[in-house]
């Protein structure tokens, strides 16, 4: 459903290409590259091609513009801004601690090292002779 809906997202929109300076030239398929002389409509699959010393603006129907500068050919598609927005949007939350731990770092972690390190003090204590029982 996903994948149907990003296809068919591009085919929704209209698209102006504008002729910013130089020569820029737009291929729609069956027409070959032809002139862009004004604002002149593209749709998804057209392709942009901009010569040396020229520059274009494609306007999309969400108001994002991109420019595109020599030497360069682009491909209409979806909108820089839909792509931002769908990169973000895919981005995963960073993760909750539901076990109350700091960071990375759980409440079982820093039990078991306390236990661990208060074991071993003890256990040097002992064994160095500097804790004595208390009976002879």
């Amino acid at each position: 459903m996903f994948c149907l809906g990003v296809w068919a997202t591009p085919c929704a929109f209209a698209t102006t290409v504008t002729a910013e300076q130089g020569q820029v030239l737009i291929n729609s398929g069956g027409q070959g590259y032809r002139l862009v002389q004004g604002p002149t409509k593209a749709s998804p699959g057209d392709m942009v091609f901009v010569n040396p010393g020229g520059m274009a603006r494609i306007t999309y129907d969400d108001g994002c513009v991109a420019e595109v500068r020599p030497p360069s050919v682009v491909t209409i598609a979806l909108s820089p801004c839909q792509i931002q927005q769908q990169e973000n949007a895919s981005v995963p939350p960073p993760p909750s601690d539901p076990q109350g731990g700091l960071g990375e770092i759980s409440t079982t972690h820093v039990v078991l090292g306390t236990a661990l390190v208060g074991g071993g003090v003890a256990a040097w204590l002992l064994l160095s002779g500097k804790l004595k029982p208390a009976s002879p």
